[in-house]
């Protein structure tokens, strides 16, 4: 695993829609970034899932948040990988958005599509990370560094059911593990089991579930 941290980002429309200029992705565009936070369940901490831009029923989402998956949107400065994450789960969630073959997300999903073991396919995730830590670099603000001295940030791990395993993805650490998941009716329970346990105690923690 590798446990150097990833830079924290402020999140914006703008943000999301470098991200997917970066990866090769230009079909999409973002006007607003939403966040249901206030809306979720208290004994769930920070289990987020997200909204398709526009927005056309927020209660519909409101009440289905806990099996439904779909892109997520954050409007605030929240830390590390949560926005490429968002974007890379509204492409896997809309297979009619055409990309480039041969940029950063095209080339994702041809070594998903090609590999075999779940260690080629957790290296896969890895080709994402330059295009982060330069986002990063440019769209760090001095609120994102008052924030990290202060603790007050947001955790982001992305867990994606691929076969047989969960891939959990770190977005503090810029690191994965792989858990075993025994079925897909049991992905949600597996993924809530997870944020019990691994939760920092000093912040709020977030969950991108990508399919």
């Amino acid at each position: 695993m590798v446990e150097e941290c990833w830079n924290k980002i402020t999140t914006t429309a703008e943000i999301f829609q470098k991200y997917c200029s970066e990866i090769g992705v230009d079909e999409i565009h973002f006007e607003d970034v939403y966040s249901l936070e206030e809306q979720l369940d208290k004994e769930t901490k920070g289990f987020i899932v997200s909204l398709p831009y526009p927005i056309q029923n927020i209660h519909f989402y409101e009440n289905n948040y806990q099996t439904e998956h779909h892109p997520i949107f954050i409007q605030q400065t929240i830390g590390n990988i949560c926005p490429l994450m968002a974007v890379i789960h509204i492409l896997i969630n809309s297979p009619s958005v055409k990309y480039q073959n041969d940029g950063v997300y095209g080339c994702f999903v041809h070594s998903l599509q090609q590999t075999q073991t779940k260690e080629e396919i957790a290296q896969c995730f890895q080709v994402f990370k330059q295009v982060h830590l330069q986002m990063s670099r440019e769209c760090s603000t001095k609120e994102d560094e008052e924030r990290e001295n202060t603790h007050e940030v947001y955790h982001c791990i992305a867990i994606i059911p691929f076969d047989s395993y969960i891939f959990v993805l770190d977005g503090r650490k810029g690191s994965y593990c792989v858990l075993s998941l025994p079925s897909r009716s049991s992905f949600v329970s597996q993924a809530l089991s997870f944020i019990c346990d691994n939760a920092p105690s000093n912040g709020l923690f977030s969950v991108v579930s990508l399919r």
